[in-house]
């Protein structure tokens, strides 16, 4: 199933497409990683994040019937500087990834989380609900919380073309979000914001908050 754009809700528990930039030494996040997401009953039941050892990352998800209409592939943008460091050092501590899953029993089911972590001859795989892994857990929470940056902003983009009066909860969502550290890389939607930020014809909060959030968004 391809990519649709809808909001999350749920996921602050843990569009167009970004132009890619030439890979510098400090874009690149030296790792590889696959994630993914899947827990039947969201919107978007299912996710998957790759990021090269360049800092690009691709993102595509599923979604449910009766949710906005797909997009026509991934989304593409670079990890930021800081987000390669603080995922590397997650992984790097987390002992291989041991423990993976909690020995605990009769815990909600919060979606299963699947990483696959390569650095250099270094790798490490695990699936879980929920870990007592504190750099693993950390890791999933950044990841969970770059998910849903991806589709708030998809879901700003179908506002703004079909019900611009809708943007403002959704723009204030994100915002408060992102304050509160639940909405990670930014940049990921900066296309989506300056589009926000440069149009007459939305609120003008709805336009400050979308410039305040491309401040954060050309940060490295």
């Amino acid at each position: 199933m391809t990519f649709r754009r809808s909001v999350l809700p749920g996921f602050l528990l843990f569009s167009a497409f970004c132009a890619v930039r030439p890979v510098s030494a400090q874009d690149a996040s030296g790792f590889r990683l696959t994630a993914t997401y899947d827990r039947p009953g969201l919107p978007v039941p299912h996710w998957q994040m790759r990021i090269a050892p360049s800092g690009q990352v691709e993102y595509t998800s599923d979604h449910a019937t009766g949710t906005p209409p797909a997009s026509s592939g991934p989304l593409v943008f670079r990890l930021s500087q800081g987000g390669g460091v603080k995922l590397q050092h997650w992984f790097d501590d987390s002992h291989g990834m041991r423990p993976c899953e909690t020995k605990a029993k009769g815990l909600a089911r919060m979606g299963m989380k699947t990483l696959d972590y390569q650095n250099g001859a270094s790798t490490a795989q695990c699936t879980f609900n929920y870990t007592d892994n504190k750099p693993l857990a950390a890791a999933a929470e950044y990841l969970l919380g770059v998910s849903y940056t991806i589709e708030q902003g998809a879901t700003l983009d179908h506002l703004h073309r079909y019900d611009r009066l809708g943007l403002d909860p959704v723009m204030t969502q994100l915002a408060t979000a992102f304050k509160a550290g639940q909405a990670q890389e930014i940049q990921a939607i900066r296309p989506t914001l300056d589009a926000l930020a440069n149009d007459d014809a939305v609120l003008e909060r709805v336009r400050q908050k979308a410039a305040e959030l491309l401040v954060a968004a050309n940060r490295p």
